[in-house]
């Protein structure tokens, strides 16, 4: 098969992306959609080579229109440029401040007072406790909800649209409080985890999806950064709220609930301000419904095409159809097919990677870890611990664009497992005489874990998914990991009543469920940072191994060296040079 004439231009063999892709190239389609000056643009998509190094050159107007790969800039940089996009993102990441606050709350919330006396027995001692069965349901139920959501939610959210799943979270949280607010028995409890965990398996389907469409490449995985940030923000806010109604008196334990309404009332806000995603409208179609967005979002910057980014996006949906997926949609059988597989994987293991290196016992069960070891005040620890989460999340904002994605989960992976081991042998040795220093290497665990595994587990889960399936494989992933959620969370209070564990076997546990996954990571989780998604669609489908997509060269690679070659008349050196 000859070299298509842009191959031949900048020296590439006609099989460097494979002879399964490279032969797309035979089966073009033209696609059309008008100009704003009146003049309709037909974008040929001519296969994966086309696709990926020279998207744009197929448009037809009269003359051949260049268009430029992704610009690649610096994390402040990119949010100067487009400030309005970052802000955006921003409102977008609010609905997982609900989330944080009921993962907070609700897991450490079996500590109060007035809580066990509502929903627990009285013993033969005179005191009230609540039933292991019981305590174990309150935070597992959730998962099970959660693995419904993130099957449910992919329809409508590829259906209907991001924005209408945005407002219908919402509706979901406010149906969570309020029957938090009247529940009066332990059934009736579970039947808010249920709620809080549909939504849950909703959120992390379709937030980060969204935010992944909209925001600026360079400044993506920064962006899709807000979610964890606002999560860890719940989880704090939580922890605080519970500090201050434990000091109350006990019958004003459902304090901490009331308070949700405020944050409620943030996340709504922020859902009707947000516009569709862009390349959720180019998927079904709506070409000027998607230009008026880019035109609303992008329209002040400088430097940026909405017309560019408007063809971008088609070539990535069609590349997308090409790979035997419905437009804008795809079928879940897509998701185990070709490198589709591969990049489920990679959407999985840094999401799993949260719960299999600690946090069940860490953080959902924190107060309840503390108490069993001694600590007069647990929620005190369960301060200090979110403190530590805020401000580590706000350094990892700066951090996933600056170190990259891979370095920093293998690096916050490691610190964790350390942090686990001695904390289970500390806590195997002398539980009740080491609890001062339980809660020091607990904050060190959530520095390491807030720096690197906390917001890149939402950041794998859409950057390496293929467009067309991103919601699918999302929800895919968040099925896996809730299921997983829910063995590890109803295992850990059986676990630390087990005499054979105890508080130090259960942290150990984790070591080795953390390590495991830590290794699948090393093998398979690849670098995404800076990369557009056209860039991640060639290397995905030259089969790159993980350890060298950072340095391996694309076509945009090329196309951009030889543009800055060009402009300042100096040779093109390798991408890894």
């Amino acid at each position: 098969m000859a070299a298509t004439g842009h191959q031949r231009a900048i020296g590439l063999a006609p099989d460097t992306f494979g002879n399964e892709l490279y032969d797309i190239v035979n089966n073009a389609d033209p696609v059309a959609f008008d100009d704003p000056n009146g003049k309709e643009k037909d974008i040929m998509v001519t296969g994966a080579t086309d696709h990926i190094e020279d998207i744009g050159a197929g448009v037809k107007e009269r003359e051949t229109v260049y268009v430029p790969p992704t610009e690649q800039l610096s994390f402040f940089k990119a949010i100067k440029r487009y400030k309005y996009a970052a802000l955006l993102c921003f409102m977008a990441g609010l609905s997982a401040w609900c989330d944080g606050y009921e993962q907070g709350m609700s897991g450490s919330i079996i500590a109060l007072t007035g809580f066990v006396r509502q929903f627990g027995v009285l013993g033969s001692n005179g005191k009230y406790a609540l039933e292991p069965l019981n305590v174990s349901l309150f935070t597992s139920m959730k998962n099970v909800t959660a693995v419904v959501g993130g099957i449910t939610m992919s329809f409508p959210v590829d259906r209907f649209g991001r924005k209408f799943c945005f407002l219908f979270l919402n509706v979901l949280m406010i149906g969570c409080c309020i029957t938090e607010m009247y529940a009066k028995t332990p059934a009736q409890w579970i039947g808010a985890r249920l709620i809080d965990g549909f939504a849950v398996g909703m959120a992390t389907s379709f937030v980060n999806v969204y935010v992944a469409e909209l925001a600026p490449t360079p400044a993506r995985g920064a962006l899709m950064g807000f979610y964890a940030f606002f999560n860890n923000a719940g989880g704090f806010t939580g922890g605080v709220g519970l500090n201050i109604v434990q000091r109350l008196p006990s019958d004003k334990w459902r304090n901490v609930i009331y308070s949700q309404w405020v944050l409620i009332g943030l996340a709504l806000m922020g859902a009707l301000w947000i516009p569709e995603s862009p390349r959720w409208l180019v998927g079904k179609g709506r070409m000027e419904k998607a230009r008026k967005v880019l035109t609303r979002v992008y329209g002040n910057c400088e430097h940026y095409d909405i017309e560019v980014e408007l063809q971008r996006m088609v070539e990535e949906v069609e590349y997308a159809k090409r790979e035997k997926s419905i437009r804008a949609s795809g079928s879940y059988r897509d998701i185990v097919r070709g490198t589709n597989f591969l990049r489920l994987i990679c959407s999985t293991l840094p999401y799993h990677f949260q719960a299999a290196v600690g946090v069940p016992i860490i953080s959902i069960y924190s107060s309840y870890f503390f108490g069993l070891v001694g600590l007069p005040n647990p929620f005190d620890a369960t301060v200090a611990t979110g403190v530590t989460q805020i401000v580590s999340c706000v350094f990892a904002i700066y951090l996933i664009e600056r170190i990259g994605r891979r370095k920093l989960v293998l690096m916050g992976g490691v610190g964790c497992i350390c942090c686990l081991i001695a904390m289970g042998m500390a806590a195997k040795v002398n539980p009740t005489g080491t609890a001062n220093l339980l809660v020091a290497l607990a904050c060190l665990w959530y520095m390491f874990f807030s720096l690197s595994i906390s917001p890149l587990g939402y950041i794998y889960m859409s950057e390496t998914s293929t467009v067309s399936l991103r919601a699918k494989i999302a929800a895919t992933a968040n099925i896996f990991c809730q299921a997983m959620s829910f063995a590890y969370n109803y295992i850990v209070p059986i676990c630390l009543a087990a005499p054979a564990l105890g508080t130090g076997g259960t942290v150990l546990l984790f070591v080795a469920t953390g390590s495991c996954v830590w290794i699948l990571i090393f093998f398979i989780v690849p670098e995404t940072k800076s990369r557009s998604f056209t860039e991640l669609d060639e290397l995905f489908a030259r089969k790159i191994p993980a350890w060298r997509f950072s340095t391996t060269e694309t076509a945009e690679d090329k196309m951009r060296k030889e543009t800055d070659a060009a402009t300042s008349g100096v040779a093109p050196l390798p991408r890894d040079a």
